[in-house]
């Protein structure tokens, strides 16, 4: 039996190298090595083989250990294995693009007038509005009313009539009662006319910061679109309305551009500021996702919320093997894995540049 072992091991020696990983296997190998030293030698120098070559093959030939993580501990990414940053996985995550930044992108224009859109009854009336009164019945009459600086226009028969500061419904109904005064069996129709222009600023990381006149019906996404976009350094989560110094609201974009709520879109006065801030925690998503992309953190962020963000999976992708880079406090790379078909892998807290 012993005899033919030797004669086994002898015949595997004769193959080529490559043939030597499939035909000789770990245990093979081991009992070879326990062989003495000099018959070892013997054997190799009667059939020609190098005994250096030999091992260096079959050590190519084992696959190497890598250490991975099931799940990923909140806080606890400083005490995962950290390797050395990975240059393919550094381009791919440089060929993804911020999200969301082509959408405002142009050229920016010193005057937008917003001619297409409804006046809505809640519009605050203002000196340079232009008012339409249509008057039928006993007597035919079209009057165009605009409204002076001193926030009045001038009614035929009746004088100065105050309407700035009042919404466009109440000054209808207001123009409506006049005139069932002052004219029997007369009925008027008010509609708006020309608008007013204002000067408002768009500041912070804008693509061209600075003022912007626009119309009196132009919204925070209307003169982020006069003003050419926002600049890949400024924030998409964090755009923020100020007047007189006062903190009016903040539009998250995000909002808009994922689920075309435009509730936080606020209407412009005069002399308003849109500030936009620097850009805040980002992360990047690739893979079998719908929408890769480099996307904004706002607040706490979980694995399951960012995949919501790209579109969610494709039919291809496999959950269960979520891969995550993390750069740790000594600046190297933390390979971790995250099980999204469970509740403890979606609730997986991101962290900036994951």
């Amino acid at each position: 039996m012993k005899l033919k072992y030797y004669f086994l091991l002898v015949m595997a020696l004769l193959l080529s190298a490559q043939s030597i990983a499939q035909a000789i296997s770990d245990a093979q190998l081991e009992q070879f090595q326990r062989l003495p030293a000099a018959q070892q030698k013997a054997l190799a120098k009667q059939y020609g083989i190098d005994l250096d070559d030999l091992k260096t093959n079959q050590r190519q030939q084992r696959p190497q250990h890598i250490e991975v993580v099931d799940t990923l501990p909140e806080g606890d990414a400083e005490q995962m294995p950290s390797v050395r940053d990975d240059s393919e996985a550094t381009r791919k995550e440089k060929a993804l693009q911020p999200f969301g930044y082509e959408l405002f992108a142009g050229r920016s224009t010193t005057f937008a007038p917003v001619t297409e859109v409804p006046v809505p009854a809640e519009y605050i009336l203002g000196p340079g509005d232009v008012l339409r009164v249509q008057l039928w019945g006993k007597e035919n009459r079209k009057l165009e009313l605009p409204i002076s600086r001193d926030g009045t226009v001038s009614f035929p028969e009746h004088g100065p009539l105050a309407l700035a500061g009042l919404s466009f419904n109440d000054a209808r109904e207001h123009i409506r009662k006049l005139v069932a005064q002052r004219y029997i069996g007369v009925q008027s129709s008010v509609s708006m006319g020309e608008l007013r222009s204002m000067r408002i600023f768009v500041l912070g990381e804008a693509r061209k910061p600075g003022a912007y006149t626009v119309s009196s019906l132009s919204t925070i996404s209307n003169a982020l679109y006069v003003s050419g976009g926002i600049a890949k350094t400024g924030s998409l989560r964090r755009v923020l309305h100020k007047r007189n110094g006062e903190l009016i609201g903040m539009l998250d974009l995000y909002q808009l551009l994922l689920q075309g709520d435009t509730s936080r879109d606020q209407r412009l006065q005069a002399g308003d500021v849109i500030f936009i801030p620097a850009v805040g925690d980002r992360v990047a998503i690739d893979g079998e996702v719908n929408r890769p992309a480099i996307y904004e953190l706002l607040g706490e962020t979980n694995l399951q919320q960012l995949v919501a963000m790209a579109g969610g999976f494709t039919a291809q992708a496999q959950p269960q093997i979520t891969r995550i880079t993390r750069t740790d406090r000594s600046y190297l790379r933390t390979m971790l894995t995250a099980d999204l078909s469970l509740r403890s892998g979606q609730r997986t807290r991101l962290q900036a540049g994951d």
